[in-house]
């Protein structure tokens, strides 16, 4: 039974009650309004209501802006612990969305904000007005002029359960817990899609770089121009023909096309002016340029990423006050590279090809994030919601998700070793690293016998042996005291690991042979601190960046330095030459395995 079970068990067997904001509010009001020129970068500080949506998560301890107090007309003042609404919204599924402060400064609460004072604990009643079961209730807001709103009248309905202090704390333990895992995992989410987007670009950028011998021809010469008519959604019938303003997705439907086949689209004005897109549908132009390529000079897609290449290039190029624009004869100037159609046709055969695959990973990784934010959603209303009769968790569910994500997460990492052959990462990721236990040195033996049957290792190496074990299996250990900090020994079978002894166990992306001679090859001393008893600390261990190869490789790599290790070992001792000469071959095959090509 988790802690949370038995302290639900405990303080609350019947259930737990539900109260309205109104009746947990020792204090409820309106925040006084401060204009984008109030905000300064010194000052008292202060939130300004579209700042609950766009910055801060359920709870936050500082305020990104600030503003001269002596300027502000009738101050609204909020504290550690208050709660804050943003009563003014863009839609009717985000409206009051609210965040609990517990910073420790004095600060002010912007216009369209709602000021909530309480006796709750902060974080736990952020995340309950959080739960699907609030947004519901928060999201009856009027809708006036195209802008959602809420009230003060609104928020003190909202029911939300409050049960027992110790079970508010400890639903916040594990809340800030799986909000902190759930933040890394998105952000690691979309580093990946953003890597494999600019990858997607080196090779298309790679692939439109060609020889002197490429022909280079304007705009105009390649493709006939279509331009676009204006037309507007409010004088339009709504239809099944997409209206192209330029931008990747259609602006709205209607009842009718002016453009049929293979097209692309040049973006005319705005933020997007220069924006290229293709389409092979019957389709609406209005403010943009299309080119049609001519078939003997180019082929459409060819003709799309070419022009997408210049995208920036393009955007560059729109003029104007107001409004920004690029206008066709600029755009007819803009020289292209052209190869020989059967040419062209190759390379739009792998770029399609690249395309799929960063399309897939644009539509897949963002799907994982939203379903990693689900899961987290999933969990917190769990917890916040009870029945009345039955407070208990299921933990097995909770375990078979963490599972989940544990299982997923090496899958992600075994995804970058076979796209680009390892990846590297820091050892704490990888590995586990743990010191042994302290003994008394008139524990130890230098001879083994049957009291002392075990090896015991310490911050040099081995000791001597030891009547006990505390780790049985196969592991790499590092000394991490002494003059010798760094070395690394393996340990096959059971053995004792002393206080200076680190022992290293893979997660599952480690051969464990193969991790003993990249620790071995890696010269860990270099990273000993300084001083008169040198040592390795476990945490800076950690921090240390290894290549995390495919495991097939691993292990190939592992027995061909197992049978240098053995010809090495075996060699006769009256033969130090040889020996020596055999040590020296196995090193440099050792280091010449384990040098592999640095990630870009």
């Amino acid at each position: 039974m988790s802690r949370l079970d038995e302290l639900i068990a405990e303080l609350c067997p019947d259930g737990v009650e539900y109260k309205t904001i109104g009746e947990l509010a020792t204090d409820i009001y309106r925040g006084s309004g401060i204009t984008r020129d109030q905000v300064t970068e010194k000052g008292t500080p202060c939130v300004r209501y579209g700042e609950i949506y766009t910055t801060y998560g359920v709870w936050f301890d500082s305020c990104i802006s600030h503003t001269d107090e002596s300027k502000i007309a009738n101050k609204k003042y909020f504290e550690h612990g208050d709660i804050l609404f943003a009563i003014t919204g863009e839609s009717v599924e985000d409206i009051a969305k609210s965040c609990a402060y517990v910073g420790h400064e004095r600060c002010l609460a912007g216009g369209d904000i709602v000021v909530l004072k309480h006796e709750q604990d902060p974080k736990y009643l952020s995340y309950a007005l959080s739960t699907t079961a609030a947004q519901i209730q928060k999201s009856k807001g009027k809708v006036k002029s195209k802008v959602v709103h809420s009230s003060v009248p609104a928020i003190q309905a909202i029911k939300v359960p409050v049960p027992p202090m110790e079970v508010q704390r400890e639903i916040v333990r594990i809340l800030d817990n799986f909000t902190l895992l759930t933040a890394e995992l998105t952000a690691e989410l979309t580093a990946e899609l953003q890597l494999r987007r600019k990858q997607y670009e080196y090779y298309r950028n790679q692939l439109l770089t060609f020889n002197n011998d490429t022909r280079k021809m304007p705009l105009s010469d390649v493709a006939n121009l279509f331009r676009g008519e204006y037309i507007t959604q409010k004088g339009s019938k709504p239809g099944n023909f997409p209206v192209i303003l330029g931008g990747q997705e259609p602006a709205y439907y209607i009842d009718k096309a002016n453009h049929q086949g293979e097209i692309v689209v040049v973006a005319r004005s705005g933020v997007s002016a220069g924006f290229v897109s293709y389409w092979n549908e019957p389709i609406y132009v209005t403010d943009g340029f299309g080119y049609e390529a001519r078939k003997e000079v180019a082929t459409p897609k060819y003709l799309y990423y070419a022009l997408k290449r210049k995208e920036s290039e393009l955007n560059a190029m729109k003029r104007g006050a107001g409004v920004p624009h690029v206008n066709g004869e600029m755009l007819g100037k803009v020289e292209l590279s052209i190869p020989s159609l059967p040419v062209q046709e190759r390379l739009v055969n792998v770029m399609d090809n690249f395309e799929s695959i960063c399309s897939d990973l644009s539509i897949g990784l963002p799907a994982e994030i939203e379903a990693r934010k689900k899961q987290y959603e999933y969990y917190r209303d769990l917890l916040l919601t009870f029945v009345e009769n039955d407070g208990t968790l299921k933990q097995t569910n909770k375990q078979t998700n963490k599972q989940t994500n544990k299982q997923t997460s090496i899958a992600e990492i075994r995804l970058l070793q076979y796209v680009f052959g390892y990846v590297c990462m820091p050892l704490k990721y990888t590995c586990e690293m743990k010191a042994g236990k302290v003994i008394r040195a008139s524990e130890l033996s230098e001879i083994q016998d049957n009291e002392h049957a075990y090896l015991c290792y310490g911050g040099n190496g081995v000791r001597g042996f030891i009547g006990k074990t505390n780790y049985s299996g196969c592991y790499p250990i590092i000394g991490r005291q002494g003059a010798l900090c760094g070395n690394v020994r393996y340990a096959d079978g059971d053995f004792y690991a002393t206080e200076h002894a680190v022992v290293v166990s893979s997660k599952g992306l480690y051969n464990q042979r193969f991790l003993y001679y990249l620790l071995t090859a890696m010269n860990l001393n270099q990273y000993k601190s300084a001083g008169a008893q040198p040592g390795l600390a476990v945490n800076k261990l950690e921090t240390i960046e290894t290549l995390v190869p495919l495991m097939e490789k691993q292990i190939q790599i592992a027995k061909i330095l197992d049978h240098f290790d053995a010809l090495c070992n075996d060699l006769f001792s009256g033969i130090p030459a040889e020996i020596d000469a055999r040590q020296k071959q196995y090193k440099h095959y050792r280091d010449k395995l384990l040098n592999f090509k640095e990630l870009a």
